[in-house]
């Protein structure tokens, strides 16, 4: 495990095959303990991601570009993955997903934090899936913390709807 990484958007690798964009992670931080293994190492962690994630094995050999927008995130958190962080950082990870969508990276989540001990800290604008995945969450106004609370609480809180209808 190696402290912490950002969930990255995966825009930047449209053109690349998804086995090649899993790697590229790797490679791009020499700080890495892979990456003085070089592509061999890197290759390696790749093929374990795909081993937990069928789906995007079967799309190793397609662009970026193609896949759905599920799909996409998946390789963005899986990109992340491959740095074997113990934090994970995730920017509005429902965001532009449809709702079959938005279940599967948050269930995706779930596994990572509930199965695999992974730290998540997470900006979501969808505050009921935030809040349910949430131990804690804050409710920013403005960016300042208007409220803070376990997730569960807040979900029952009747400030948090006031707050995000703005009454």
């Amino acid at each position: 495990m190696h402290g912490f990484d950002i969930m990255p958007d995966a825009r930047d690798l449209d053109e690349a095959p998804v086995r090649e964009s899993l790697p590229v992670q790797q490679w791009q931080h020499k700080q890495h303990p892979a990456a003085s293994y070089g592509r061999g190492a890197a290759m390696q962690a790749a093929e374990k991601i795909f081993a937990k994630y069928p789906r995007l094995a079967q799309r190793r050999t397609n662009q970026a570009k193609v896949l759905s927008g599920g799909e996409r995130r998946l390789l963005e958190i899986s990109r992340a993955l491959v740095m074997e962080p113990e934090v994970l950082l995730v920017d509005e990870p429902s965001i532009g997903l449809e709702p079959r969508f938005i279940d599967m990276v948050f269930e995706i989540l779930y596994d990572l934090q509930n199965n695999e001990g992974k730290t998540i800290i997470m900006v979501e604008q969808n505050a009921k899936k935030g809040l349910e995945f949430a131990d804690i969450g804050y409710v920013l106004v403005d960016g300042v913390t208007a409220i803070a609370g376990p997730g569960k609480e807040l979900l029952k809180n009747p400030e948090v709807g006031r707050l995000f209808l703005g009454g």
